[in-house]
């Protein structure tokens, strides 16, 4: 037996977001099947009390929540108006300026908790690396998986080690 719509839905106050209790999408976006389709459960919620989505519309939320379905959060908008909105609650990343901002406050190398590896480690696995040893060797004498040898040894982690 299906569970219906408003039962996955922790519905509360008229003024508190109503979070989708079931799967979700990358995006924190709830997760819906009807008629075989799925949809975004906050799109379904906006349908059942307030008719269809006209085309070329997005269903968009006041609170800023994708998990959201209470319909007094949510309303029409075109891609333009989502833009805006986004803009203007400070939501948009500064592309690589954020990324690096973010990439600096993050703790790095053997300051992060669970290290496997130190800067000692990883100056030794290059250098047995340019002599010839494989990934899966390297990746077994260290403890970590060949990928993260594949990218301490190529310089995208550990990047403050240097490659010389």
């Amino acid at each position: 037996m299906r569970i219906p719509f408003w039962d996955r839905v922790q519905v509360g106050e008229a003024d508190q977001c109503w979070p989708w209790l079931f799967s979700k999408l990358k995006g924190g976006y709830g997760n819906y099947k009807v008629e075989r389709r799925t949809r975004q459960a906050h799109r379904h919620a906006y349908i059942l009390t307030h008719g269809d989505i006209p085309n070329g519309l997005l269903v968009l939320h006041r609170c800023d929540n994708p998990a959201c379905c209470n319909p007094a959060h949510l309303f029409l908008g075109t891609n333009a108006d989502n833009v805006a909105d986004r803009d203007a609650k400070g939501r948009q990343s500064a592309g690589l300026r954020h990324q690096r901002a973010i990439a600096a406050n993050m703790a790095c190398g053997r300051r992060r908790p669970n290290a496997k590896l130190t800067d000692e480690s990883v100056i030794e696995a290059r250098g047995l690396r340019r002599g010839g040893a494989s990934l899966e060797v390297l990746a077994a004498r260290y403890g970590v998986s060949r990928e993260v040898m594949r990218l301490v040894c190529n310089g995208t982690r550990w990047a403050h080690v240097s490659m010389e």
